[in-house]
């Protein structure tokens, strides 16, 4: 349509990607297909990348270490001892993690829109959601913004932070799946009430997590309606 030409010749999009997704993934390929111009870096919320994390690696290290220490000085009861209470020390470090990841993610996106002025739109799927409006709070984007099925509340109670609002930012639309099984829709709601504002809204679409009946037909249009 011309309204999705006119937004694909605005500049350029930054599509934040999800958990397992990759930053060239299936949304990248339909936006570039549409014609917008997509910067896309990766963020280390893969499993992989988790477990590459020199910090991760360290505790898990430590961990394995104290856990064999104590089985070779001291037998099987010791060591099985030592092991639960590194499984309950494991349940208090993953808040810490989390909020490690969301400032790992947030900082590469951050150089990413100050290396490219010419970002005029922020989308962000799941994760990439939760990142794009923890950019917003932090006050380092403010521009439209379109989040899919966003995990900013799952992200916020892992991390132990205050749930996040869209305050601060020109206009933004969340799309959410009702069928979605991953991301509840009554975050989106919730995240929508807080901001109180009418050109932040929520668009409730018969889909899954995924947007995949969705996706292909309106994801360029959902860019021009944050645009217009």
């Amino acid at each position: 349509t011309m309204a999705v030409a006119a937004a694909a010749a605005k500049k350029a999009v930054l599509f934040l990607h999800g958990m397992e997704s990759g930053p060239h993934g299936r949304k990248y390929q339909m936006l570039k297909k549409a014609g917008f111009a997509v910067i896309s870096e990766r963020m280390p919320c893969d499993r992989r990348s988790i477990m590459r994390d020199p910090v991760v690696a360290g505790v898990i290290s430590s961990l394995l270490f104290v856990s064999f220490s104590a089985w070779q000085l001291y037998g099987l009861f010791p060591c099985l001892l030592t092991v639960a209470m590194e499984i309950l020390a494991a349940e208090r470090l993953k808040h810490l993690y989390a909020r490690r990841l969301l400032n790992r993610s947030v900082n590469i996106q951050a150089q990413v829109l100050q290396a490219h002025p010419e970002i005029s739109v922020v989308m962000g799927s799941s994760f990439g959601g939760a990142v794009a409006v923890e950019l917003i709070r932090r006050g380092l984007w403010r521009g439209p913004t379109v989040l899919l099925a966003p995990a900013q509340q799952r992200l916020a109670e892992l991390s132990l932070l205050p749930y996040p609002t869209l305050g601060g930012v020109s206009k933004a639309l969340v799309v959410h799946g009702r069928m979605d099984d991953v991301v509840p829709l009554q975050h989106s709601r919730e995240l929508v009430q807080r901001s109180a504002s009418p050109e932040h809204t929520l668009l409730e679409v018969e889909d899954d997590h995924r947007l995949s009946k969705t996706t292909p037909q309106l994801l360029a249009q959902w860019i021009a309606t944050v645009q217009a």
